[in-house]
C-alpha cells in the first residue's frame, strides 16, 4: 500500500478531529449529515440531538434549525412557545430568517399573541436586509385598513419591491413565488383604483398585465378572479366576456369561494350570461361552505 502524503494525512487527520470535535460549528454540521444521509448513516434522532446540542452551546443557525422544526413540528413535537425562544436567540445574534419568522408568528398568532406592533419590530430589519417573505408581511400589516399602521404608500413600495427584484422565481419549484405572485396582484389592484399619496394614477392596462403575469404564469387563483372581474367589466380595457367566464368557471370547480360566489350573483341576475336560479343557489351554498368563517 503507498504510504499517504504528508498533505493528504493531514487533510485526513483534520477531517476526523471535524468530525468527532463537540464545537457548536461541528455539531451542527455533524447534524446536517445526520439529517442528510451524508455521514456515516442517516438519522433524524441524531440530526436532532446534534442540532440541539449546537443550539444550546450559542450556534444561531443551529438555533434557527431547531426553532423551525419546532414550529412546524418537522423531526419533533410541535411547539411554538419552544419555537420562538430558539428564534429569539437566533434573531439575537443577527440571523434574518430567524426575525422573519418570529414576525409572522406575531402577525398571524399562535405561540405568541396576535399583534401587528410585535410583528412589525420583527420584520423590518428582516425586510430590510432583503427577505421578501418579511418584506410581504410587512406590506399586509401597511394595507389593512382595520388596522393601526395602515400606509398604503408604504404597502405598495413594498410590493413593488418584492415583484421587481424577485423575477428569477420558478413558479413551480420557489418559495418565493407564492409571495410574488400575491403581491403582483396587490400591486394591480393599486393600479387599477389609483394610489393618491404614492402619485399613482388608475392605469388598468398595466394593472391588467400585473394580473395576466400572477395568473399565468404563477397560476395565483386570487388573480385569475380579479383578472375575470376586470375583463368582464370592461373599464380601461376591452371587455371579454368569454375569457372572464373561462376563469370564473374554472375557479369554480377548483372551490374558489370569491369565485363561486361572483358566479351565483351573476346567474341569479342573468348578468353578461343566462339566469339559473337553481344553478345560483347551488353555487352560492358551496361558496359559504368554503369560505373561511370571518367572511361567511
Amino acid at each position: 500500500m503507498r504510504p499517504l502524503s504528508f498533505a493528504a494525512a493531514v487533510v485526513m487527520i483534520a477531517t476526523l478531529a471535524f468530525a468527532q470535535s463537540t464545537s457548536p460549528e461541528s455539531l451542527y454540521e455533524r447534524g446536517m449529515d445526520a439529517l442528510s444521509g451524508s455521514g456515516p448513516s442517516r438519522s433524524d434522532r441524531d440530526a436532532v440531538d446534534f442540532f440541539r446540542r449546537s443550539a444550546e452551546a450559542g450556534y444561531a443557525p443551529a438555533q434557527l434549525a431547531l426553532g423551525y422544526m419546532l414550529d412546524t413540528g418537522t423531526l419533533v413535537a410541535g411547539s411554538q412557545t419552544q419555537a420562538i425562544d430558539w428564534l429569539k436567540k437566533a434573531a439575537a445574534q443577527g440571523d434574518m430568517t430567524a426575525s422573519w419568522m418570529i414576525g409572522r408568528r406575531h402577525y398571524a398568532g399562535g405561540g405568541v399573541p396576535q399583534d401587528p406592533s410585535e410583528a412589525m419590530r420583527w420584520l423590518e430589519p428582516a425586510a430590510g436586509s432583503g427577505n421578501p417573505f418579511a418584506a410581504y408581511y410587512l406590506a399586509r400589516i401597511y394595507s389593512d385598513n382595520n388596522g393601526s399602521h395602515t400606509d398604503h404608500a408604504k404597502a405598495y413600495e413594498l410590493y413593488m419591491k418584492i415583484a421587481e427584484e424577485h423575477t428569477d422565481v420558478d413558479p413551480d419549484d420557489d418559495q418565493r413565488a407564492p409571495y410574488v405572485a400575491k403581491a403582483m396582484t396587490r400591486i394591480a389592484g393599486y393600479l387599477l383604483n389609483g394610489l393618491p399619496e404614492a402619485n399613482l394614477k388608475p392605469n388598468p392596462k398595466i394593472a391588467m398585465e400585473y394580473l395576466r403575469e400572477a395568473a399565468q404564469f404563477f397560476r395565483d387563483e386570487d388573480a385569475q378572479f380579479e383578472l375575470a372581474k376586470l375583463y368582464l367589466r370592461g373599464e380601461g380595457i376591452e371587455k371579454d366576456t368569454n375569457y372572464a367566464k373561462h376563469w370564473l368557471s374554472v375557479l369554480s370547480q377548483k372551490g374558489h369561494p370569491g369565485a363561486q360566489a361572483f358566479l351565483a350573483d351573476l346567474l341569479w341576475r342573468g348578468k353578461d350570461m343566462p339566469a339559473d336560479p337553481v344553478r345560483a343557489l347551488a353555487l352560492i351554498s358551496v361558496a359559504v361552505a368554503n369560505a373561511p368563517p370571518y367572511e361567511r
